[in-house]
């Protein structure tokens, strides 16, 4: 896409610096030429980013986002650090509306292309907003409480309409992003519940290959295109949630919803996300290829009973 018209932006720290990098080469290698902006959470991944020297990637420290919405800055004394990253969702997309591209998109950092993010966003070209739903298996439908669409990819014109409906979610998420339950809110995500009821048309990303996850699917195919398919449809992004990566091996967390993921998962789709994060890793020096959380024994039989283990 034009330059001109498409600002993308994600975030993360040095621990999902790798990630981050995984992303913008899915995109690059899928065609997508717009300009990525970089909201780094610490110095560390900022200086490490910077160094790096990537065409239309553009590292962004947390003062330049103070600086434009100085209401964040208090916000941080009252938070978790995780409450505080989500509160940022909102905000990066009207820091992006402030330098003047007409369509802005938000995308996770765990986030992964596998075909072009401009075909991905056809479908919204007539709409003022777009989402992406869970899309739980009826047997997880009670974990629709926690939003019944996901902040994986959120997409807005930058319109009256749109902005109007940013405004509103930046401004319920700053009354709070807490990662407890109510009827209206959860960390950042269940406000977007509540998008279709105002002004803004809303655009629901309904395919199976869209924000795919191990909360909505476990098993994948080959098509005869030669491209990754789910559910008989084009994946065209995966929603790397729960992955844990280890030095010899990953859980991949399926364990969390009780499914055990197929061999063309496994083998097509997380084998080579993992080998592009394991290279980012190395290439920045990073030693967060081993998981700075611990892993205990139950999760490790758990991870074996539902196969939820690669070897690398």
């Amino acid at each position: 896409m034009s330059q001109n018209k498409l600002g993308l932006i994600t975030h993360c720290d040095v621990n999902y610096l790798s990630r981050a990098l995984a992303l913008i080469h899915s995109l690059r290698e899928n065609g997508e030429s717009s300009p990525i902006h970089v909201l780094c959470h610490d110095s560390l991944s900022l200086e490490k980013l910077n160094e790096l020297r990537l065409v239309g990637v553009y590292g962004i420290s947390r003062s330049i986002i103070f600086e434009s919405f100085s209401e964040l800055v208090d916000a941080e004394e009252t938070r978790t650090s995780l409450e505080f990253y989500y509160l940022f969702s909102p905000y990066l997309l009207k820091y992006l509306e402030q330098l003047g591209y007409e369509q802005l998109v938000y995308l996770d950092s765990d986030l992964y292309f596998f075909g072009s993010l401009e075909s991905t966003l056809v479908p919204v070209q007539n709409f003022d907003v777009g989402i992406v739903p869970h899309r739980f298996d009826d047997i997880d439908a009670h974990l629709n409480m926690y939003g019944i669409y996901n902040v994986g990819l959120v997409y807005f014109k930058r319109n009256s309409l749109a902005l109007e409906t940013l405004e509103w979610w930046a401004k319920s998420c700053l009354q709070s992003t807490k990662l407890e339950v109510t009827e209206k809110a959860f960390g950042d995500q269940k406000y977007l519940d509540y998008f279709k009821l105002m002004k803004a048309s809303v655009y629901v990303f309904n395919s199976h290959g869209h924000n795919t996850a191990p909360w909505n699917n476990r098993s994948a195919e080959l098509l005869k295109a030669g491209d990754i398919g789910i559910r008989g449809e084009k994946l065209y992004y995966y929603h790397f949630s729960g992955l844990r990566i280890y030095r010899r091996f990953a859980t991949l967390g399926f364990t969390s919803y009780r499914k055990k993921p197929n061999k063309i998962m496994k083998r097509n789709v997380y084998k080579r996300y993992i080998k592009d994060v394991v290279y980012w890793e190395n290439v920045i020096g990073n030693p967060n290829r081993v998981d700075f959380r611990k892993i205990g024994l139950r999760e490790i039989l758990n991870a074996i009973r539902y196969r939820d283990v690669l070897f690398i």
